[in-house]
């Protein structure tokens, strides 16, 4: 269930708020085809929100609750069980201080609690926390438009860092632009990251740094994007040990991302992007589970207003993965597959929406991840509301 609902007391004054809750029985296959396992989840979250408009200034107070509860029903290793909490707090000013310029302060507070039980052992906890501060601007002088960001956090269980970004486009007209940006971030390791349901704990996992360079124009409905991501210490699965690790050095993905779409005529509408990944390890091996490059088209037609109809396919190149029904796993080849899917979709009122749809219309088989099969042609029938 999703709930949410806004209510302006007056000119000045906006209250939010929102709700999401899953309730779910999962059976699924584990490490080798056709096992038979069971887990009992419910995740639950809500967040309430104050805004408060004066002159130039918008300021805005949110106040969020997460839960997470997951049981193993036939786990025989790992964790069999957890349990946690996420109470966070944010608190920011966004100030439009000068015609097209706009500064953004900001603060929030999260905690992070788990209770955890591995098969075998009694029931343990563990609990950390982040403070942050952050400041955004944004100039536009004439066509060009620069914009910069820095944060500062504080960890409980981790050093602290500054990271930051800045970027700068230039608009040539209204339907031509060349931009760049250059950032950097700081990504901790969650919790189940660190305790890691599958096998062994990790609590000696280190943050990953990142920087991120790109650079690219936009033409009309064409973008062409080119971009470097590095990434020290990146966390990832180690078959070995049956536990999340770092990976030694920095692994870098590099690339190219272009996409492009144009409304043939007032009633079709049709795109397509492709993107080309070069993601390797320090020493040279591919990161797994990221395919080489892949592209999809998709094309929108409406012969009447309230008649919509859609057909897509996306095309997946080869990707590096890893087979674990061998010990310790090997390494395979996967990818190399297109899926394409379709929906026709009719508006009723404006409440309500009916739709069909099919998945895998040429019911390809494939595997996102090696050894396990994803859905044959499935069909649908629904209904939609929104109130």
């Amino acid at each position: 269930m999703n709930f949410k609902t806004g209510y302006w007391i007056d000119a000045y004054n906006r209250i939010e708020a929102g709700y999401h809750d899953v309730n779910a029985l999962n059976s699924y296959d584990e490490n080798t085809p056709n096992d038979e396992q069971h887990s009992d989840i419910r995740n639950r979250s809500g967040y309430v929100s104050y805004k408060y408009f004066e002159g130039n200034h918008a300021l805005e107070t949110t106040l969020t609750q997460s839960s997470f509860i997951k049981k193993e029903l036939d786990a025989a290793y790992g964790v069999s069980d957890y349990k946690g909490e996420i109470p966070s707090i944010e608190m920011k000013d966004t100030w439009k201080y000068y015609d097209k310029s706009v500064f953004v302060l900001g603060t929030s507070y999260e905690k992070r609690e788990i209770e955890y039980t591995q098969v075998g052992a009694p029931k343990e906890e563990r609990d950390d926390n982040a403070k942050a501060l952050y400041i955004n601007n944004t100039n536009q002088f004439s066509q060009l438009v620069l914009t910069e960001a820095l944060r500062y956090d504080k960890f409980s269980a981790f050093e602290d860092k500054v990271t930051g970004k800045v970027g700068a486009k230039y608009l040539f007209t209204d339907q031509f632009n060349l931009y760049t940006n250059y950032g950097t971030a700081y990504k901790t390791p969650s919790m189940l990251d660190m305790i890691n349901i599958w096998g062994a704990s990790n609590f000696d996992l280190k943050p990953e740094n990142i920087q991120s360079f790109n650079v690219g124009l936009q033409y009309t409905g064409l973008t062409i994007n080119f971009f470097r991501n590095e990434i020290e210490d990146m966390i990832d699965w180690d078959s070995a040990t049956s536990k999340n690790i770092n990976i030694d050095g920095t692994s870098i993905m590099r690339g190219v991302e272009i996409s492009y779409e144009q409304q043939l005529m007032q009633s079709l509408l049709m795109g397509g992007n492709y993107t080309y990944v070069d993601a390797k390890k320090e020493d040279g091996t591919r990161l797994t589970r990221r395919p080489r490059y892949q592209s999809t088209l998709y094309t929108t037609y409406m012969p009447i207003k309230k008649l919509a109809w859609n057909l897509n396919g996306t095309y997946i190149g080869s990707r590096a993965d890893q087979d674990f029904s061998t010990w310790p796993a090997s390494k395979v080849d996967t990818g190399n597959y297109f899926v394409a899917n379709t929906k026709v979709s009719y508006q009723i009122d404006p409440t309500w929406n009916a739709y069909v749809k099919v998945n895998n219309i040429f019911d390809r088989y494939y595997q996102d991840a090696y050894g396990f099969a994803s859905a044959q042609r499935s069909y649908y029938l629904g209904m939609e509301a929104k109130f």
